[in-house]
C-alpha cells in the first residue's frame, strides 16, 4: 500500500517536472517569437522614419525664356547693315511676368491701360550717318533727327494713331525710385541702349513707326527667340560726384 502510494507520488512529481519543462519551453519560444516580431516592428518604423526624413528630389520644370517666341518689331535692314539697329519688344519675354509688371507699373506710376515695351537702339561704333547706304535711306524716310530728339517726345505710331509713348512721360504718380530706375537718357544717342515705352500695340503683323514730329522711321514686324532678348529691366547708374550711398 505504502509502495503504491510512493509510486503514484513519483508519477505525479515526474508529470509536474515534465509539465514545468514544457511550460518553460513554451514561454521561451513565445518570448523568442515576440522578440523577433518586436524587433521587426521597430526596424520597419526606423526605416520608414529615415525615408520620410530623407530629402526628396522632385524635378520641377520652370518655363525658360528660350521657350518663348516673342512678337516684336525691328528697323529697316538697310540701316542695320550700315550699323544702326532698332528693336521694339515687350519688356519681358515671359508673358506672365509681362502681365504682372503691366499691372504693377500702372498702379505705381498712375499709367493708363497698357504694357511696357523696350525700344532698343544699337549704334555701331563704325556707323556713319553720311554713308551711301544711310543717305540713300535718308532720302526715303526722314529719320536722322530721331537720334537727337528728346526721348520724352518720341512716340510709336500705327498709321496716324499714337500707340505708345515714353513711360515716365505718361506717369501721373510720383514714384522716385521707379523714376530713377527707368529714367531715359536725353535722346536716343544718350539712352544707354534702351527706352521703356508704354502703350497698347496693334497686331504683330502691323507696321509701326517711331516718330518725332514729322520725322519717322518704319518698324517692321519680327519674331524673336526669348533667350536672345535682354533679361534686365533697366540700367542703374551712379553719379560719381555724389559719392557712395
Amino acid at each position: 500500500m505504502v509502495e503504491q502510494e510512493q509510486a503514484q507520488g513519483l508519477g505525479r512529481r515526474r508529470r509536474l517536472i515534465q509539465g514545468h519543462r514544457f511550460s518553460r519551453a513554451g514561454r521561451g519560444l513565445f518570448l523568442l517569437v515576440f522578440g523577433f516580431a518586436l524587433g521587426g516592428f521597430f526596424l520597419t518604423a526606423k526605416i520608414r522614419r529615415a525615408l520620410d526624413d530623407a530629402p526628396v528630389s522632385v524635378e520641377v520644370e520652370f518655363p525658360s525664356s528660350k521657350e518663348f517666341e516673342v512678337d516684336g518689331w525691328r528697323g529697316p535692314a538697310a540701316l542695320e547693315a550700315a550699323g544702326l539697329a532698332f528693336r521694339l519688344t515687350p519688356l519681358h519675354a515671359d508673358p506672365e511676368r509681362q502681365a504682372f509688371d503691366s499691372l504693377a507699373l500702372a498702379k505705381a506710376l498712375g499709367l493708363p491701360a497698357g504694357s511696357p515695351y523696350r525700344l532698343e537702339v544699337q549704334l555701331a561704333k563704325g556707323f556713319d550717318a553720311t554713308s551711301t547706304i544711310s543717305q540713300k535711306y535718308h532720302s526715303e524716310e526722314d529719320w536722322q533727327g530721331l537720334l537727337s530728339a528728346p526721348a520724352a517726345e518720341l512716340v510709336i505710331r500705327a498709321g496716324s494713331v499714337v500707340v505708345a509713348q515714353e513711360m515716365l512721360h505718361l506717369a501721373r504718380n510720383d514714384a522716385p525710385a521707379l523714376r530713377s530706375l527707368f529714367r531715359p537718357g536725353t535722346c536716343l544717342e544718350d539712352c544707354e541702349g534702351q527706352i521703356v515705352m508704354w502703350g497698347s500695340m496693334p497686331t504683330p503683323e502691323s507696321a509701326l513707326c517711331i516718330a518725332h514730329g514729322s520725322e519717322g522711321l518704319t518698324l517692321r514686324s519680327a519674331l524673336y527667340e526669348g533667350s536672345k532678348l535682354p533679361q534686365h529691366v533697366a540700367f542703374l547708374s551712379l553719379d560719381s560726384t555724389a559719392g557712395a550711398k
